[in-house]
């Protein structure tokens, strides 16, 4: 089921407000009310396929490689290449965008950088795949720009986990012609998952300065974390998933969310300070 809800600014009128009014109570709920729908964090993107279809997500060869089965997302192709799309997402300093899922494998086997899973810029609805069978190349890809995280799904600890950038232009998506190691983001490990194992895993793009982009992962105790500036992109609309033929058996993804944490602007945080000012000003007149 997909949506886009956003999360709301959360106060403790018992923290804030201790033993007041209910009428002063009421008037600070108004107040912070009427800033929550300007909040700036929110769910970009949500999936857990509990209606049963795949709309928005595409595979690389035919339809039926790419399925819903007991509420999960399975790709059953010998080597699987899908991707999907979710709203173009813009970071300013102070920003941070946070991708998860839930991944499950029904056989695990160690292959150097055979699992790939990008976080792209498609810069455009024009460069967007929409429809299954785009091929394992497609002149649709050339310009994409972003990040990819590679690892081994096993545990061989000589296939490393690392990040690279795309920063060339290549009509393979999640290919190594256009890829660039990002500097420091190495871990001499594989992830090493159980095959049936449901593991969540999760990314977060933090924009740190103007040309700086702190990249995080995290799955099954492994944690990646290292800086990229400066950085390829900071819009991202695209999550794509690459298995090679000996990296494991069928994919099975659940509960994709993509979120939003942004910083408030000036004039939502002048409405928050005054709200609260409001609140104190009228509890001390009624306690006159």
């Amino acid at each position: 089921m997909k949506k886009r809800t956003p999360n709301h600014l959360n106060f403790s009128k018992s923290s804030l407000l201790p033993k007041v009014g209910s009428t002063a109570l009421g008037v600070f709920a108004f107040l912070i009310a009427s800033v929550q729908s300007q909040a700036a964090s929110q769910i970009i993107y949500s999936d857990n396929f509990s209606d049963g279809n795949r709309d928005g997500w595409y595979n690389s060869n035919a339809s039926g490689g790419l399925v819903v089965d007991n509420g999960q997302l399975k790709s059953i192709n010998t080597t699987s290449r899908f991707l999907t799309y979710f709203s173009p997402t813009s970071l300013e300093v102070g920003e941070s965008m946070t991708v998860s899922f839930d991944l499950e494998m029904a056989s695990v086997g160690d292959s150097n950088y055979g699992f790939r899973i990008g976080i792209l810029d498609s810069e455009g609805l024009s460069n967007q795949v929409s429809a299954d069978d785009y091929g394992d190349t497609n002149a649709l890809f050339n310009n994409y720009s972003g990040y990819r995280l590679n690892t081994n799904l096993g545990a061989d600890t000589s296939n490393i986990t690392t990040f690279a950038g795309r920063t060339g232009v290549s009509d393979d998506l999640l290919g190594s012609t256009s890829m660039t190691s990002v500097s420091g983001s190495g871990t001499a490990n594989g992830v090493k998952i159980e095959a049936e194992t449901s593991y969540p895993t999760s990314f977060t793009f933090l924009r740190t300065d103007t040309d700086t982009l702190s990249l995080s992962f995290s799955m099954n105790g492994i944690v990646l974390s290292t800086q990229d500036s400066p950085a390829n992109t900071f819009t991202f609309d695209t999550l794509a998933f690459y298995r090679k033929q000996d990296a494991g058996g069928d994919i099975f993804l659940d509960n994709v969310e993509v979120s939003y944490d942004g910083i408030p602007e000036p004039g939502q945080a002048s409405m928050i300070f005054g709200a609260i000012a409001a609140a104190v000003i009228m509890i001390r007149r009624r306690r006159r």
